[in-house]
Formats: structure tokens, C-alpha cells, sequence
């Protein structure tokens, strides 16, 4: 079997399992201009999404960018809550981003029952 060699990564790299709904009813989704990759942890301050350059605070409306709309590629989905399984392989912090940030961005991305799961 041919394997495909790319270094773009997919949305089946990032999201393992979703709510069923979350395509056609756009549950847990925001869609906004947005310039973060996908897989980028970001956090809405004053109605503007940017990457996230420390852990946030557990007040702070978080999420993970998806992808691009295909009406408009320079809006994107970002995932605001569950349910979903998002691959921790996937997923890019900050820079500089310690094991114990990256545990305490998992445990507010999780609380908002976005599971994040090391093992897909």
C-alpha cells in the first residue's frame, strides 16, 4: 500500500471523535477570523482569537482551532466545548510550553469536556 508523505497535518490528526451534531447544528463550534494553524490552543480576548502565549486563566473562553470554512478560508472553526477527543499529538501550545503548562491547558480544555487523549 502507498503511504502519502506530507507535512500538512489533516483534521483526522487532530479530532479523534466529536459529538455527532457538531457538523450540522455547529454545537461547541465558533467560527471566526481567525490566523492560527490548526491544532493551535487559542483564547478570545475581546472578540479577537490569537494563540495563546501562557496558560490561561480558568475564566478565559479557550479553544482549539480546526480548520477553514470552505465559504471562506479566512474563517475557521474553533472548537469552544465538547464532546470530542482531540489527539494531545496534535495540539501546539506556546513556546516554551512546559509539561506542566501543556497538563494545565489539557485540564481547561478538558473541563469544558474536551478530552484530550495521548494515546491516538
Amino acid at each position: 500500500m502507498p503511504l502519502i508523505a506530507t507535512d500538512t497535518v489533516g483534521l483526522s490528526n487532530l479530532v479523534k471523535r466529536e459529538h455527532p451534531w457538531m457538523e450540522s447544528d455547529g454545537y461547541g463550534l465558533v467560527v471566526t477570523a481567525c490566523t492560527a494553524a490548526m491544532g493551535q490552543v487559542v483564547r478570545n480576548t475581546a472578540g479577537t482569537w490569537a494563540a495563546i502565549t501562557a496558560v490561561p486563566l480558568a475564566t478565559d473562553e479557550i479553544g482549539v482551532v480546526l480548520d477553514a470554512t470552505k465559504e471562506d478560508s479566512t474563517k475557521k472553526r474553533i472548537l469552544v466545548k465538547g464532546e470530542a477527543i482531540l489527539g494531545a499529538h496534535a495540539l501546539v501550545y506556546f513556546s516554551g510550553a512546559t509539561a506542566g503548562n501543556i497538563a494545565a491547558v489539557n485540564a481547561l480544555l478538558e473541563a469544558k469536556n474536551i478530552q484530550i487523549n495521548t494515546a491516538v
